[in-house]
């Protein structure tokens, strides 16, 4: 009978023990407080608020929203750089930055490219990689007002030399950013651009490192992959738009209404400077609106144009009608034009359905991921048209973009095609350390709840890396209307649900 008693107590006490721990991962821990991105301290970007419009400051300058074409010069940097794999990691300490002659060690790589390809010959590099460019302003650069260097892609963080000197840093592997080099350069001379990369995924990276041996679900592909190139600036110029296109039935007729909101940065304030702008509907009829003379004052201004379209051709998945929208800026008798198409292009849910511009659409999609054999991470215009055609064949119509912002000419061509499209940051799987864990069969004893799980959650480094991201992404694309949703990722914990706080700042972030 003793043995039957200390049998029932071993029994209570391991229950005990097991639902303890549930009851600790499922409720008490996930419920620790969590602090707001928006407050977190010495983060690398700032938001500012003008006239009640928010912008994003990433190494003192405004950050872009995309468009297609501008008409100030760029300088591409595609073609051979050299590149070096710092395995031990002491580039740094051996002032590789300054390098001014390479040797052995450095090799050739394209750019932009993958270099740990799945058919390439170091398919398995993970760690310090080293680029090196040798180049001489073109002159409409060289005299421009002042330079801007930008990098479309770099897995996954990176630092970046000119002439030896440290330009700046910058931690994401999916969205542009941009520096002011103006300084550092030397005009009619050679120049050098050293960048550090490293592709290793970290317990505060996004992606995100589980643990030691699990990945984020995908390539963990590293290198320079997308666009670099220097643009000569001037001192007045648009760098952010944001259009609101309208649908309204008045009287029986159709009208469309397009309100735009320019966003001036001012590098030299105290100028004149004269916004226009033009909108060429599928039909090619041409709206413009009148010059509008302003002073500058503030270092950053905001303006509003208007549009104004009879009978508007609206954007949807089976008659993608686009319209060319043109913003102008002048200034001392020079002229830029910067440039993007927009649909007019409304969604509403509904019990019944999504509808998109009033018609009931069912969404019939896939994942892409960007992800070839020979190429990695790098999407060129034959992928990327490849691809969308297989999905159109398909019969499909939606393209959810896995798991991070993919290369703005993927974008462009969805929205061309007619094929809608949702975005998310690399957040998969952020909080849910401990799910997959036991999904997989792991000793409970064994979890790393000081590195993954919802302690990521409450990590102010990651948070505020995931709330940077997600402003990157939506101004890059806010004015594409193939982009019908934004999200931060599938598989995330539910503090993302409706009323939870990461729900508020992404619900802010998105309204920026």
């Amino acid at each position: 009978m003793k043995w039957i008693v200390r049998l029932l107590i071993v029994f209570a006490a391991f229950t005990l023990i097991i639902a303890g721990s549930l009851f600790y991962l499922l409720k008490v821990y996930p419920d620790f407080e969590i602090a707001a991105p928006f407050d977190m301290i010495n983060a690398d970007y700032k938001i500012i608020t003008i006239n009640d419009a928010n912008v994003l400051i990433e190494n003192n300058l405004p950050y872009p929203t995309d468009f297609e074409t501008r008409s100030y010069p760029k300088q591409n940097f595609a073609g051979i750089w050299k590149m070096r794999f710092d395995h031990n990691e002491t580039g740094e300490d051996e002032r590789w930055q300054d390098t001014t002659e390479t040797d052995s060690g450095w090799m050739d790589v394209k750019v932009p490219s993958t270099y740990n390809y799945y058919n390439g010959p170091h398919s398995d590099h993970q760690g310090v990689t080293w680029f090196l460019f040798k180049f001489a302003p073109d002159p409409d650069i060289a005299n421009s007002d002042f330079i801007r260097l930008c990098f479309r892609g770099v897995l996954l963080r990176s630092k970046v030399w000119i002439n030896g000197e440290l330009v700046g840093s910058h931690e994401g592997g999916f969205s542009p950013f941009f520096f002011d080099v103006t300084k550092y350069l030397k005009q009619g001379k050679e120049n050098i651009i050293i960048v550090r990369a490293d592709n290793r995924l970290t317990y505060a990276s996004l992606p995100t490192k589980s643990w030691d041996k699990h990945s984020p679900g995908w390539g963990v592909y590293g290198g320079i992959y997308r666009d670099v190139y220097i643009e000569g600036m001037p001192r007045n110029y648009i760098f952010k738009a944001v259009v609101d296109p309208k649908i309204e039935d008045i009287d029986g007729e159709k009208v469309g209404t397009v309100n735009v909101q320019v966003f001036i940065h001012n590098y030299d304030s105290k100028k004149h400077y004269i916004i226009s702008g033009s909108l060429t509907g599928p039909d090619g009829v041409e709206y413009t609106t009148s010059g509008y003379l302003y002073r500058s004052k503030d270092e950053i201004e905001t303006k509003t144009l208007s549009f104004e379209v009879k009978n508007p051709h609206p954007w949807h998945p089976e008659s993608p009608h686009l319209y060319r929208l043109a913003l102008s800026i002048k200034t001392d008798s020079k002229t830029e034009t910067s440039m993007t198409k927009i649909g007019f292009r409304t969604i509403e849910v509904k019990e019944d359905g999504l509808y998109i511009n009033g018609k009931k659409t069912f969404l019939r999609g896939i994942n892409r991921h960007e992800d070839d054999p020979d190429l990695g991470a790098t999407q060129n215009d034959e992928i990327i048209n490849r691809d969308l055609t297989l999905i159109e064949d398909m019969n499909a119509n939606f393209i959810r973009l896995a798991h991070y912002p993919h290369n703005v000419r993927e974008l462009y061509a969805a929205r061309d095609r007619g094929i809608m499209v949702s975005e998310e940051i690399p957040f998969y799987i952020v909080g849910m350390g401990f799910t997959a864990w036991f999904e997989e069969k792991q000793g409970i004893l064994d979890f790393p709840a000081s590195t993954v799980g919802i302690k990521q959650l409450k990590d102010p480094v990651l948070m505020s890396l995931a709330q940077r991201q997600l402003i990157e992404m939506v101004e890059r694309d806010r004015n594409n209307p193939a982009v019908i949703i934004w999200f931060v990722a599938n598989e995330t914990y539910t503090l993302f649900e409706e009323g939870g706080q990461f729900h508020g700042w992404m619900r802010d972030v998105i309204r920026l």
